[in-house]
């Protein structure tokens, strides 16, 4: 089996495979990777991989089994994890040193793994999953480490080293993916926009894997849709006995809230921030392009806009914002069209302190940027920090394109901002995405947001995260509610409500969620629910800024102890001292680092990493290089892109086995969520348990009971469409719909013209003549041609009108405003238009 080959001594790299196994439970997953070496080298090695992390999962386990002995990692303060794992390899003992590098980034070390020896690091992770505007939750499988642009003199600790060097990168060994979605009664549809899925409702579950052969391309993405995906949900788990903090000994609630306002619509000033690096050349630029013109038709009159392109450089489109008319959205538009991803490296602190710096040209209108970028930047908490800095003012919404787009920038920013973050995997439009965005910015900020509790005066509450979080229409708020006793709780059941409160532009609302508690405090070791309010306390923190972090340094080290989730001062150790002898023999390391990327055809999930500084005398460092021109097919990074971190875009390439066949279970398998696998049904892979509780380890959470499910005798056939197959075969659709856009007037109408009636295939004069009134004059021609677009868009692009509803809206706006004929009315008009397309 083929693994990472160093270019001097073609030694093979010991890891042979990789298994990752999801368990999700409508907004929660837990995710499972295994990760299995051999070292058939004469000498013992030492392993470092960097791998992509979802920036609001939290790690919560980590354990080694080397040669049979399994060994759990504790999580310590990071200096004396450190310093554990140096002594342990200095002594000959096996040991393994996990970290987060950055938000979105995890760093793991296996040292003195002995020759002939075989080892499997696992790591377990929980997170909350984000939800579609049409209701379906995504889960996405990062495997993509992009190279982060680094600015010089950067701090961060993804930053190039003097000596980083990269490795040459071919085929490893086999990728093993699987996917449980439980309670199958309220799944409706499982899709992904990436790969071809193969589904089988098992029990309760649903079991998901990938159907494609060979090797697996690029981020997986799974979208599942639900039954009821708007219905509001508070799971409550039990405090966990023996721990230290109060926060983890207490009851935790996990409050869903979909808060619903009436349209409301603002005019604002709108910075359309477009990546032009070279990494965004093809697809993505096209596709940036498309999306530009939809966004400059989507504007409402009133409006301010500008455009800023950025990479090694920025440029501003206009001098400064623009009032929106139709000669700013013509030029915007053909610039639009023309725009190339020849903007060389990734910076994006500079363009954005320029942004800031503008003063409003728009007479006090808010200022909405709209942030789209493909890759990572370096000095990601400087670009957050300054984003932060200006939140009184701007509101950022960001968008991640592709595989490798850094969900600690992308989210954090729309944190900073509050805005809100959406990632686009590859064949997904990104269109939809945007134009979501800009409804959410139209919407003016909600004010006075707060979460009250109504609970028995026993409790004290400490809501996290402490700054409610922008609150949109119809969009998921996750609040949780740490449930502190004062005093003994009554025995037996308790009814609690939650209630979000605030006002938009002086219109007050209100929404509730009831939920129970009990007086039984959990006996298992099991506290996802705690985990992640944990991780948002940690991330909150680690947000405010460095003298606030600084401030909470103790609590956060203790908390992240506590909890098993790691943060910015804590890490993950783990020694094996039943070793019967200390490791002999000269250990070389394996620096896995890189920067350039390399052949998409690749599986690239785990990432490489610097060395730790502090060493033994008795190693040797293999030296190991790639050839990222010769990989990609093209010339290496683009002059000018020196300050590029050394990442590993892509350390090994993973084969399916067929998918007919499920894939034999790692050599010890654990669950997702923390329990005990389960027995397996019949015909199904033993690596996947199917006791749903047992699983999930939800036993111990309450919730309200859901509704009897229907007869079992007869399930609802899953909808089943791979997005590729959707995206095809709406592409000419989508040629239309974007050539019909591009012909819409800044205040909302479409001429009767020649480029139009070749739209909907019939001449001007035709079209005049299908009028039930004369034509002649331009006013009534455009408003008949007008209302002929809005029909035809209704009918034939069914599954664009999200993506289409700001543009048919404004023109409905601009067709409210006419005066017509006193022998017509806007009714006869309509169904006329409605006979023609």
């Amino acid at each position: 089996m083929e693994g990472l080959v160093t270019s001097d001594t073609k030694a093979v790299l010991p890891l042979k495979d990789v298994s990752v196994q999801v368990t999700l439970k409508g907004y929660l997953v837990g995710v499972s990777s295994a990760l299995s070496y051999l070292n058939d080298t004469t000498n013992p090695l030492e392993i470092t991989f960097r791998f992509p992390l979802e920036e609001s999962f939290a790690v919560v386990e980590l354990e080694a089994v080397i040669d049979g002995r399994k060994i759990k990692a504790e999580v310590e303060e990071k200096g004396k994890a450190r310093d554990m794992y140096d002594d342990a390899i200095a002594s000959g003992l096996s040991a393994a040193y996990a970290e987060e590098k950055s938000g979105d980034v995890f760093n793991l070390s296996l040292g003195n793994l002995p020759s002939g020896s075989k080892a499997e690091i696992k790591i377990r992770m929980v997170g909350e999953l984000p939800i579609e505007a049409d209701g379906r939750v995504r889960y996405t499988l990062p495997s993509v480490l992009k190279p982060r642009y680094t600015p010089e003199g950067s701090s961060d600790p993804l930053a190039a080293t003097q000596n980083a060097r990269v490795k040459e990168a071919t085929v490893a060994g086999v990728f093993q993916f699987r996917m449980r979605v439980e309670g199958s009664e309220r799944v409706a549809e499982v899709s992904s926009p990436t790969h071809k899925l193969k589904t089988e409702r098992v029990a309760d579950c649903v079991d998901v894997h990938i159907a494609e052969e060979g090797p697996l391309r690029g981020d997986v993405t799974i979208l599942i849709g639900y039954k009821d995906p708007h219905e509001p949900m508070a799971l409550v788990e039990a405090g966990i006995e023996g721990r230290k903090s109060k926060e983890m000994r207490s009851k935790v609630v996990m409050l869903n809230f979909f808060p619903k306002f009436s349209s409301l619509k603002a005019a604002c000033e709108f910075i359309f921030v477009v990546d032009r690096s070279g990494s965004m050349r093809g697809s993505y630029i096209k596709s940036a392009s498309e999306t530009l013109v939809l966004f400059l038709k989507s504007i409402p009159e009133g409006c301010y806009f500008n455009i800023v392109s950025f990479g090694s450089r920025y440029e501003s489109f206009f001098p400064t914002s623009q009032p929106y008319n139709q000669e700013t959205m013509e030029k915007a538009t053909k610039f639009a069209v023309m725009m190339q991803a020849d903007f060389g490296g990734t910076e994006l602190l500079a363009p954005l302190q320029y942004i800031f710096k503008q003063p409003s040209q728009s007479s006090g209108l808010p200022r909405q940027v709209f942030i789209l970028t493909d890759g990572s930047v370096g000095n990601t908490s400087s670009v957050i920090s300054e984003v932060r800095k200006n939140s009184d003012s701007t509101r950022c919404f960001t968008f991640g394109i592709g595989s490798g787009a850094s969900t600690a920038l992308v989210r954090g920013i729309a944190r900073a901002g509050n805005g809100s973050a959406e990632f686009i995997a590859d064949n997904e439009r990104m269109q939809s995405k945007v134009i979501r965005s800009l409804k959410k910015a139209l919407q003016p900020s909600a004010n006075n947001v707060a979460v009250t509790f109504n609970l028995p005066n026993s409790y004290q509450v400490k809501v996290v995260p402490d700054k409610i979080p922008s609150i949109y229409n119809g969009d998921k708020t996750v609040i949780y509610g740490i449930l502190m006793e004062k005093s003994a709780q009554k025995k037996g059941r308790v009814k609690c409500k939650a209630t979000l409160t605030g006002d938009i532009v002086g219109k007050k609302f209100k929404f509730d969620i009831p939920f129970e508690l009990t007086d039984t405090q959990s006996e298992e070791d099991v506290s996802v629910i705690h985990q992640l309010a944990v991780k948002k306390m940690i991330q909150e923190w680690q947000d405010d800024g460095e003298s606030y972090e600084e401030k909470h340094k103790k609590e956060m080290t203790e908390l992240s102890s506590d909890a098993s989730v790691v943060s910015r001062y804590t890490a993950y150790i783990a020694v094996d001292v039943a070793q019967n002898k200390p490791v002999s023999g000269s250990m070389q390391s394996y620096e896995l680092t890189a920067d350039t990327p390399v052949s998409y055809g690749s599986m690239r999930l785990l990432m490489g990493a610097s060395l730790p500084k502090k060493r033994s005398s008795n190693r040797t460092t293999m030296g190991l290089q790639m050839r990222g021109s010769s990989l990609m097919g093209g010339a290496g990074p683009p002059p000018g892109a020196a300050g590029r971190s050394g990442v590993l875009m892509n350390s090994c390439m993973y084969r399916f086995k067929k998918a007919s066949a499920p894939p034999p279970p790692p050599p010890s398998s654990f669950d997702a969520f923390g329990g005990p696998p389960a027995p397996p049904p019949p015909a199904l892979s033993s690596s996947f348990a199917t006791d749903v509780d047992d699983l999930l380890c939800f036993s111990h959470l309450s919730a309200p009971p859901p509704a009897p499910p229907p007869p079992r005798s007869s399930p609802a056939p899953l909808k089943m469409q791979s997005e590729n197959e959707k995206t095809h075969a709406s592409s000419s659709k989508q040629t239309g719909a974007n050539l019909i856009v591009s012909l819409q007037q800044a205040n909302g109408s479409w001429l009767l013209n020649d480029q139009l009636a070749g739209v909907v295939s019939k001449s001007v004069e035709e079209l005049k003549s299908c009028c039930p009134v004369s034509c002649d004059d331009d006013v009534m021609a455009n408003i008949w041609a007008t209302l002929v677009v809005i029909e035809l868009l209704k009918k034939k692009y069914p599954s664009m009108l999200d993506e289409l509803e700001l543009v048919i809206m404004k023109a409905e706006r601009w067709l409210s405003k006419q005066v017509l004929p006193s022998d017509v009315s806007l009714t006869t008009l309509i169904e006329d238009a409605i006979k023609i397309v």
